[in-house]
This record gives structure tokens, C-alpha cells and sequence, in this order.
């Protein structure tokens, strides 16, 4: 398990480490500290492959808030007794502002969706990006919250396994009450993102 905190020390952020052998079980194992000594609001998101071995981590506010998701190969000492970390790679997408602030990737990890909650005066945008033939992502599609799902459009992303289908949440959208959040599926047929049903909170 990997988790957050983005706002230790005054915004510069780190990482923490658990394993279990099941849930009720989970150990502090590792910690990840921001690099550098900016406030970049390291682990606003973060995004674990199923092998243990590779975290995403979102940072909405590195660069003077560009925004960037930093790639780590982790390396496990024993059984999980401590995670050390090793950066392999910097991602960020020119012209944008808060980039990172949710992340989530297909199970091969050739696509990845990236959160944009703070856009366009909080409106939201989400960014899908694919990988390469040389191993890099590459900016695919952006998904806008149009007139419907605005407010905080991209706080939360995940994508399923194969990456086909994408839900976007909207923690500020305000469909029958004042920011009651929704979330929004699509899937991708026809070369584009086609939206499939939203869902809201259950009333009360």
C-alpha cells in the first residue's frame, strides 16, 4: 500500500509504505520523500502497479504549479521489511497548471490518465496519455467536463485493467445538489471516448 501526504512540511510532501499479507495485518515498511526541497505537494495521487514494484506519483504543484507525475522503481529489502526507491522518470505536460492531481494506468502501464482538478478556474480536465514505442507517454486525448459535470472535473481517475473504460470524478459538481460530486464513466470505442452513464450519491 502506498499513501500520500501531501502536505507534509508545509506542502513539499512524501510517501509512505505498508505491507501485510492481508489487510488487517499491514506494517510501515518505506518512505518516499519529495526530491528537492520545493513545496511541490508530493503524493497529492499516486498509483501502485499490481507487482509492488512501480509507483506514479502526482505532484499538482512541481514546477511553480505546472504539475508532474514522477515515475519510481521500487526495490523491496527481504520480505518487505523496507522499500527503497530509485526516480526513473519525470512526467509533465507543457501549458498546463496543477497536472498530476490524480493519476491512474491500464495494468500494462501504456496508458495513463492524469487529473487536472484545478483547470479553467476548477473546472477540471483529464489528460489520457500513451506510451510510445520509445517508452515515453505521449499526450493521446483530453477529456473536458463540457456544460454537465464541471467542478473539480478529474479529482479522482482510474482506469480499468485494460484500459478501456475511465471513470472521472467531479468532487464539486453540482447535478440536483450544491456539489454533491458525481462520478462519470467512458469507454473508448471508435478511436474516441464515449460516455457511458454517471453516477450520483445515494440521497441521504
Amino acid at each position: 500500500l502506498a499513501v500520500g501526504d501531501p502536505y507534509n512540511g508545509n506542502g513539499r510532501g512524501r510517501v509512505a509504505f505498508y505491507y501485510g499479507e492481508d489487510i488487517w495485518g499491514m506494517r510501515y515498511c518505506g518512505l518516499l520523500e519529495a526530491p528537492g526541497t520545493a513545496d511541490i505537494l508530493f503524493g497529492y495521487s499516486c498509483w501502485l502497479n499490481a507487482a509492488g514494484n512501480r509507483l506514479y506519483v502526482g505532484a499538482p504543484s512541481y514546477n511553480n504549479d505546472q504539475g508532474a507525475i514522477l515515475v519510481y522503481d521500487l526495490i523491496v529489502d527481504g520480505n518487505y521489511s523496507w522499500i527503497t526507491s530509485n526516480l526513473i522518470a519525470t512526467i509533465t505536460l507543457p501549458g498546463t497548471e496543477m497536472f498530476g492531481s490524480s493519476v491512474g494506468l491500464s495494468a500494462d502501464e501504456t496508458l495513463m490518465a492524469v487529473g487536472n482538478d484545478g483547470a479553467d478556474y476548477y473546472n477540471g480536465q483529464v489528460f489520457i496519455l500513451a506510451k510510445e514505442g520509445g517508452g515515453t507517454f505521449q499526450l493521446r486525448d483530453t477529456l473536458l467536463p463540457g456544460d454537465d459535470y464541471y467542478g473539480m472535473f478529474g479529482k479522482g481517475v482510474a482506469l480499468a485493467p485494460e484500459g478501456n473504460v475511465l471513470f472521472v470524478g467531479a468532487s464539486n459538481c453540482s447535478l440536483g445538489l450544491q456539489k454533491n460530486g458525481v462520478v462519470v464513466a467512458y469507454e473508448y470505442t471508435g478511436g474516441a471516448w464515449v460516455q457511458r452513464y454517471h453516477r450520483l450519491p445515494e440521497a441521504g
